[in-house]
């Protein structure tokens, strides 16, 4: 194997600072989730008060056109029988109507609503100024009066009813935007995961095993096993550290081979030469002359 790796670096990011932000970025996307769910509850908290204060703005309207009725018919059944009783309901519900409209201040919060709080008082005021004279009015124009207090009424009544309704329809407006946000956060927030995940997978798992596959090959003597250098970042590093402690151990290797190779073939040649001249001596008888020497 070719000691010179193809190495195929990445981003120069350490291990270190992608673990950090991955989770930093976990992080802030779980305080996103936090803070939209407050901003959300806020927001629906106020809008269900404010249905709240237009559900009872419409039940005080509708109150209020009540009450004009019975002082109506209070007053009608005053004047055909003179019963002082019929008399006394009469002012009661008056003053029912005077406190209702009154209460409406504090639960009417557009133009066109105060207009007609600021009309069907003045009429109550007509009203009940005719009702006080020695001498009443005609029944024709009490009754003209008394219509169009009712009249005035029914439209608050109505104008209420048509601002609760909006305020319904902004309500889910608002519920399916923030829906719909929440979805995308959680969504965005998954797919961070998973690619954080995935990151350092592939930053730590894949280097490990590689490094893992080297060292184990060059433990059963594959002297050419080497760890591919994945990215330049801490486990980089350590397959670069594996790398040089293999190359040291393979040229020493090497090195002690060929010296033992050297040895051998420097002891082979005297061995050669004994073995031969023991050869040559055991086919031939040494004369009288040679016998001294052998």
């Amino acid at each position: 194997m070719n000691r010179k790796l193809l190495r195929t670096f990445a981003p120069s990011v350490s291990i270190r600072t992608l673990v950090a932000l991955w989770a930093g970025s976990v992080f802030l996307a779980w305080a996103i989730l936090v803070v939209a769910w407050i901003v959300a509850k806020g927001e629906f908290g106020r809008l269900s008060q404010r249905m709240a204060v237009d559900g009872r703005a419409l039940g005080m309207a509708r109150e209020l056109e009540l009450a004009v009725l019975a002082e109506r018919r209070a007053d009608l059944l005053w004047q055909a029988t003179g019963d002082d009783q019929f008399r006394e309901r009469r002012d009661a519900y008056g003053t029912i109507a005077e406190g209702v409209t009154d209460s409406l201040k504090s639960y009417v919060h557009t133009e066109q609503g105060r207009g007609l709080l600021i009309e069907i008082r003045e009429k109550l005021k007509v009203i009940h100024s005719q009702s006080g004279l020695p001498i009443p009015p005609s029944e024709e124009s009490l009754m003209q009066t008394v219509d169009e207090l009712l009249t005035v009424a029914r439209e608050l009544n109505l104008h209420m009813r048509s601002h609760m309704e909006q305020t319904v329809q902004a309500a889910n407006r608002r519920q399916r935007a923030i829906s719909m946000w929440m979805l995308g956060l959680s969504a965005g927030t998954a797919v961070l995961l998973f690619v954080g995940a995935h990151s350092i997978i592939r930053r730590v798992a894949y280097p490990a095993l590689a490094l893992t596959k080297a060292a184990g090959a060059f433990g059963r003597g594959d002297f050419s096993a080497r760890a591919p250098i994945l990215h330049d970042d801490e486990l980089g590093a350590l397959a670069r550290t594996f790398n040089n402690m293999a190359n040291d151990i393979a040229d020493r290797e090497s090195h002690r081979l060929q010296f033992v190779a050297t040895v051998a073939h420097d002891l082979k040649n005297p061995v050669l030469t004994i073995e031969l001249a023991g050869r040559i001596l055991g086919d031939s008888a040494p004369s009288e002359e040679q016998r001294p020497y052998v």
